[in-house]
């Protein structure tokens, strides 16, 4: 996937490059790159970014989700949500959440990825605690924080789209959830709550009737929801008046 999120007050552009793998060591992919607004000044911000899909700006940080790797279980890896650092490692191909190792011996492409270096040993081991962590094949999609428009319950927070598994005995994501943090400068959720269910009919058949992947909000309090796949639509949440 290609992501672009622009930062106006510092004049910054970062782009989001997916993995081709599940896991390899890939120089030019997973990873997020900073550019100045007039194409210029291209580096990598950041790494270990498997599939970084979901990407925004809030109070001058830049926050992201990610999708996960595939094949190592129907809960292994818990999907991302963090505040991308400069220079931060976020774990892909080696590792998950908080520094756990992935399991080597699942397939050939973990296998392939042995002997482990000290240098992949350290970026492990410089790994931050996640603002969220969410059910593993969820396929967290576009993340956006509300705003002062919302109800109060849902000012300080942050919703975000889950497109739904394929790689999971049971389905699972299909939904839109709701970040809640202390305030706008908290980083760190104090939970993950469902805000908008029902796309996932049958978690056993995976019959779904759309698959949600777009959000947006607006000052007066309504969140877009969008879905690209099944039944395609934008749809409105908006507050009770």
């Amino acid at each position: 996937t290609r992501t672009i999120v622009f930062d106006p007050a510092k004049k910054k552009m970062y782009l989001s490059i997916g993995s081709l793998n599940n896991a390899a060591r890939e120089e030019d992919r997973a990873i997020i790159e900073e550019w100045n607004d007039d194409g210029t000044g291209r580096r990598v911000f950041a790494t270990g970014c498997r599939n970084a899909i979901g990407m925004t700006m809030h109070n001058g940080r830049l926050w992201a989700n990610n999708n996960g790797f595939d094949w190592q279980g129907d809960d292994i890896p818990p999907e991302w949500i963090y505040i991308v650092r400069d220079g931060g490692f976020y774990g892909h191909p080696y590792a998950y959440a908080h520094g756990v190792w992935v399991n080597f011996s699942a397939t050939g492409q973990y296998q392939n990825l042995l002997p482990l270096t000290a240098v992949d040993s350290s970026k492990v081991r410089s790994m931050v605690q996640p603002a969220a962590l969410v059910q593993a094949h969820s396929a967290p999609m576009a993340i956006e924080f509300s705003n002062r428009s919302f109800p109060e319950k849902f000012r300080n927070g942050a919703f975000t789209t889950f497109r739904g598994s394929w790689n999971r005995t049971e389905g699972t994501g299909f939904k839109i959830v709701y970040l809640d943090f202390d305030d706008e400068r908290d980083t760190t959720a104090n939970y993950v709550a469902d805000f908008v269910r029902g796309f996932l009919l049958d978690p056993v058949t995976k019959y779904v009737w759309g698959r949600p992947v777009g959000v947006e909000t607006d000052m007066r309090g309504n969140l877009y929801i969008s879905s690209d796949d099944i039944t395609e639509f934008i749809i409105i949440i908006s507050p009770k008046r």
